[in-house]
């Protein structure tokens, strides 16, 4: 995964529509956003944020294998296994999402 963002929506997207859609630069880039991890580290256990929010990810049960080349060109990702890995975001008020 790369560059989670909290107005990050991939319901009912293809592979290809995300990929397409990764590949176009972010105009908004951290402007208003409550958080936004790039995921494009090399290396370590923390995703940083990017909004100058102090909101960094920590991986959990990664072992640093893996952080992988993005498939956009545009730095690292980070894959996961599918099974337990996850990045925690420090709790936030602003983290509130409407049930839909």
């Amino acid at each position: 995964m790369d560059d989670l963002g909290n107005r990050m929506s991939v319901a009912d997207r293809s592979e290809r529509d995300i990929l397409y859609a990764a590949d176009i630069v972010n105009a908004y880039e951290s402007v208003g956003a409550v958080g936004w991890w790039k995921m494009n580290e090399s290396s370590g256990t923390t995703a940083a944020d990017g909004s100058g929010n102090a909101q960094d990810g920590t991986l959990n049960n990664f072992d640093g294998s893996q952080w992988v080349a993005g498939q956009t060109g545009y730095g690292n990702a980070l894959e996961f296994d599918g099974v337990d890995d996850y990045v925690s975001i420090p709790s936030d008020t602003e983290f509130v999402f409407p049930d839909e």
